[in-house]
């Protein structure tokens, strides 16, 4: 995945083309890995791969999905390990160029880690029992038998992190969402899914189902 590098204004073949990077990005992605979701920063991007770094230590699983904000999804392979950094193959054809500006799929948005883990909801020293379906640095979506109030502020008790303070924006039909007070760091929310989502512990993560649907999304656009 090094730069291939021409000669000044001699036209560049399509092997040259697909080995340029693009700047580097520092963007936030997610990927999808057997044991779950975890938090990863885009380092550089080219139509062959692209490097990522992370909070933690890298994803053992060598052949795993990388999702961007605005949900597409693409499937990679690790070609090298570095400390708390790796580079991974496209198993796909990939635009540079549509990459870093996340043309397609739908608008970017908060990024959010499909999570599904016990947690509790403190209101007002009432202390319910709750389960974390998603979460992301400025809040959760959260499932509970509980009844709960639009606009209210409750306590988020979640293993990996410290007692999150929130105000209920939304409520559902069994689930509402919570908007933190404090924005959790980027760390913090990458350690929280380490945490709760310990590597070699397969669990349901929608890696198959997403797999499928990048399979096919490539098939189309071949």
């Amino acid at each position: 995945m090094a730069d291939v590098n021409t000669a000044e204004g001699a036209p560049k073949g399509p092997e040259a083309r697909a080995a340029e990077r693009t700047a580097t990005m520092l963007r936030h992605a997610k990927l999808v890995c057997q044991s779950g979701e975890y938090l990863c920063r885009i380092r550089d991007i080219s139509a062959l791969g692209v490097g990522l770094t992370f909070h933690h230590q890298v994803p053992p699983e060598p052949r795993i999905l990388l999702q961007l904000a605005n949900t597409l999804t693409y499937p990679i392979e690790r070609v090298w390990l570095g400390k708390r950094q790796a580079g991974y193959r496209f198993g796909c054809e990939v635009s540079a160029s549509e990459f870093v500006s996340e043309q397609g799929g739908v608008e970017p948005r908060a990024l959010r880690l499909n999570i599904s883990a016990p947690a509790r909801i403190n209101a007002n020293g009432i202390v319910s029992e709750a389960r974390l379906l998603d979460i992301s640095c400025g809040g959760a979506k959260i499932a509970s038998d509980h009844t709960h109030t639009a606009n209210r502020q409750v306590g988020l008790q979640l293993a990996g992190l410290p007692t999150q303070i929130g105000t209920i924006g939304w409520l559902g039909s069994g689930t509402f969402g919570l908007r933190f007070e404090r924005a959790l760091s980027s760390k913090e929310l990458a350690n929280c899914a380490l945490y709760l989502q310990p590597y070699g512990q397969p669990r349901p993560s929608g890696f198959s189902d997403l797999a499928n649907a990048a399979s096919d999304t490539n098939k189309a656009a071949a």
